[in-house]
């Protein structure tokens, strides 16, 4: 699902520099541009954060959408920034959260889209469960709340099935690993070198394993067979290239 973003400009001098922002919060800035300048001290503090501040005081110019922000801050730490974003005027992702939720601040509460936390969450929710966000719920602190508790049980219960299924994917990595080789005429005891094991028998258990897994794969649902088979041949490809892709019967 992608994300509508905006842009905030913060002109130092003749950089100005882009800070991506949700549609959401751009619009309620926009339409409460009197609020803005609530953020003065807060916003000094977030940039002292990215540049050691100096002395002295300059002009800065925060401009998102109608509304418009004008504050001091040291002269040293303006001009540090605009070094840094005369040729790139694109804030450092870790920092754009940081921007939005402060400008989020001057929002006033009844009209304050969700914090990029719920925000995240929520889309996490919806990503995972398949769903639409309604638009309410990205324009609405409440309404965001209000799908969260809709769905958040079930996203918990599908999450940890996929986690499940993760564990098992890269055990029957490894097993797979210990069958490949074996069947190619390796030793086990450099079988369990590669599989970084102590002991032998260690393999030999992962053989039996592997052995047992493929008889139970077989009567697992088309579903979950088709999930395995993506997860395990992701795991050995990603960690194991030399072996290649397990070759499994998938239902249909």
């Amino acid at each position: 699902m992608g994300v509508d973003v905006c842009k905030a400009k913060l002109a130092i001098g003749d950089v100005e520099l882009q800070i991506p922002l949700r549609r959401e919060i751009y619009a309620a800035i926009s339409e409460n541009p009197n609020k803005l300048s609530q953020l003065n001290f807060g916003l000094v503090c977030l940039l002292k954060e990215m540049f050691p501040p100096k002395v002295r005081n300059t002009l800065l110019t925060l401009q998102v959408g109608d509304a418009e922000l004008d504050f001091e801050m040291d002269s040293g730490l303006a001009t540090a920034i605009a070094e840094t974003y005369r040729t790139d005027n694109s804030i450092e992702e870790n920092y754009q959260k940081e921007f939005e939720d402060l400008l989020r601040q001057s929002i006033p509460s009844h009209k304050r889209p969700p914090s990029s936390r719920q925000y995240s969450y929520m889309y996490q929710i919806a990503d995972t469960l398949n769903i639409e966000i309604p638009e309410k719920a990205l324009r609405d602190t409440d309404f965001c709340s209000e799908f969260i508790d809709e769905n958040v049980d079930e996203f918990k219960v599908v999450q940890a099935r996929h986690h499940a299924l993760v564990r098992e994917a890269n055990r029957v990595a490894r097993w797979a690993v210990a069958f490949h080789m074996a069947e190619k005429g390796i030793e086990l005891k450099e079988i369990a070198k590669y599989l970084s094991v102590v002991k032998e028998e260690t393999v030999q258990k992962y053989l039996m394993n592997f052995d047992s897994w493929l008889n139970e794969f077989a009567t697992m649902n088309s579903e979950k067979q088709k999930a395995l088979y993506h997860l395990i041949n992701f795991v050995l490809e990603h960690e194991h290239p030399l072996v290649g892709r397990l070759e499994l019967r998938v239902q249909v």
